[in-house]
């Protein structure tokens, strides 16, 4: 069994915002592995290297690319796939690897990353109020209740279906609202649905919202994201080392990454006054907009519940959304004006 400090990480996604953030996360507590960062642009090369990374870039070629990935799968200890989270055809490239791994180290781990929300067409009438039930991840009945037709169900699904053949062990994370720059990331630093907002208000000079504003999503700040990503990692490893917990439900590798909830409406206006003193909108009120108008992730709604995560030992210590507000502004002005 290969010493933990010594293992092979394959990532896919580290020149995004979780991916890298996750990825320099790993890094720091195994120093000595050895990291893989599969990327489709020679552009990233150097941001790759400068972090620690060995990057494998894409022919350009899908065929080639399957073979190129399906080796370096089966290279792999620790595969963190944080990319496309629609991208079926990864997904069933990497668990075909894993099915001629060689499993000298033992079981290969696959840690995928996938939304929250199944987020719907855009809104025709204002956001209405959220749903009364939030969906619990320690409850299998309601990861199954998750339609096939729902965005990314369908890779879902063909995990739940590989981890049935033990051929590997396949966690599934689903973060909510991520917030607060990833400073050191190598390429992609910020998030999206806040920052959007931000560059929303600044175009239109007023923070905004769209629809009534009542719409409910969870948060979790990027650090504690990452250090969710480690206790998952965590107790994979010690179910490989250890043969236990091999043949459970594969619905119970399923966790939601997220601690409190907040409304789009709040947002929008714990937004104005720090835009405002900063000259960038001309007033205090916020405002409503046709939800059309609005980034269709700020209108939608996703309620989840992080039970498994607080129950193996996530402990989220990082600053609030509201604390994280001004560092947000600063990543996206820096951010939009290298553009």
């Amino acid at each position: 069994m290969v010493n933990n400090n010594d293992m092979s990480f394959l990532v896919f996604g580290a020149t995004g915002y979780i991916g890298g953030a996750v990825a320099l996360h790993y890094k720091k507590k195994y120093p000595s592995a050895n990291f893989v960062a599969y990327t489709r642009s020679t552009k990233n090369v150097s941001a790759l290297e400068n972090t620690g990374f060995k990057p494998l870039v894409s022919s350009g070629d899908q065929s080639k690319d399957d073979e190129l990935i399906k080796t370096a799968v089966k290279a792999a200890d620790v595969v963190l796939n944080t990319a496309d989270a629609d991208d079926l055809h990864l997904t069933k490239t990497i668990l075909a690897a894993f099915e001629t791994h060689d499993q000298k180290n033992g079981l290969p781990i696959l840690i995928h990353t996938r939304a929250t929300a199944a987020l719907p067409k855009k809104p025709k009438a204002p956001s209405g109020p959220p749903p009364k039930k939030a969906n619990k991840d320690n409850s299998v009945e309601d990861i199954k209740s998750l339609a096939p037709s729902q965005p990314h169900r369908e890779i879902d699904l063909a995990i739940f279906e590989a981890s049935e053949k033990r051929k590997s062990i396949n966690y599934i994370i689903a973060p909510s609202t991520i917030y607060a720059p990833a400073h050191d990331n190598p390429v992609n630093r910020i998030s999206q649905q806040i920052p959007d907002l931000i560059r929303l208000a600044i175009k239109k000079r007023q923070a905004v919202y769209g629809g009534e504003g009542t719409n409910k999503w969870n948060h979790v700040h990027i650090a504690d994201l990452a250090y969710l990503y480690q206790v998952i990692l965590d107790k994979a490893l010690v179910d490989r080392a250890t043969g236990l917990n091999i043949d459970i439900d594969p619905y119970e590798r399923f966790y939601f990454g997220s601690v409190a909830e907040h409304t789009f409406g709040d947002v929008a206006r714990q937004l104005a006054p720090l835009l405002h003193a900063r000259g960038l909108v001309d007033t205090l009120e916020t405002a409503s907009i046709p939800v059309e108008e609005a980034p269709i992730a700020t209108v939608t709604n996703s309620r989840s519940v992080a039970n498994r995560g607080f129950k193996d030992g996530w402990k989220p210590s990082a600053p609030t959304w509201q604390e994280t507000l001004e560092e947000d502004i600063d990543a996206v002005l820096e951010n939009d004006k290298k553009k």
